[in-house]
This record gives structure tokens, sequence and C-alpha cells, in this order.
């Protein structure tokens, strides 16, 4: 008798999303795409689970487009005097003071 297996739950993470929609656009078939991509707890999605990417890929397109999280300053970095550098807090951090962002 074949052993069940639990249904997992996890979800699949914007980067395996982003590999699904990849890996068909270069031509790999579903089932290479489930065997290749992982959700987030390790385990494969479902043929289901690819389907329902690539459809919402092809009604939204512009969903799948990366965006930057960085925070774009907004004041003048280019005077050296009013610059921090921050080395016990938070290594490699940038704090820019107060008369900078006059």
């Amino acid at each position: 008798m074949k052993k069940l297996k639990k249904p997992s739950f996890a979800r699949l993470s914007p980067l395996a999303k982003g590999r699904i929609v990849g890996l068909r656009e270069a031509g790999t078939e579903r089932d290479g795409i489930v065997k290749q991509v992982q959700k987030k707890d390790g385990k494969s999605p479902s043929l289901k689970a690819v389907d329902n990417v690539l459809q919402r890929f092809k009604e939204v397109p512009l969903a799948f487009q990366a965006h930057s999280r960085i925070p774009q300053p907004s004041c003048r970095l280019s005077q050296p005097g009013h610059i921090q550098v921050t080395s016990r807090s938070h290594p490699g951090h940038i704090q820019v003071t107060s008369r900078s962002c006059k």
C-alpha cells in the first residue's frame, strides 16, 4: 500500500515564480520545471501551481518585473563632511546628517 504524503502549504517565493517563468521561456517543459524549482519548505510545486504562475504571468506580466528595494536618498551626498559611516551598530551602513539635507 502506498504511503500518503502530507500536503504542503508552503508558498512559492518571488524568486521561485521568476524561475518558473524564466525556465518556461527558455523552453523547459512543465515536468522539468517542477523538478528544478522548490518552494520555501524545499518541496517541489505541483503542476497546477506552475500552471497558475504561468497563467498569472500571461495576464499581468508587469507583476513579475524586479523592483529595487534599496531606498534612494532624497538629499545630496556630494559634500564629504556630511556623511558618517557607522561601524558599531550597523557595519557598512551610511548615515546622512541633517546638515546635508537642506
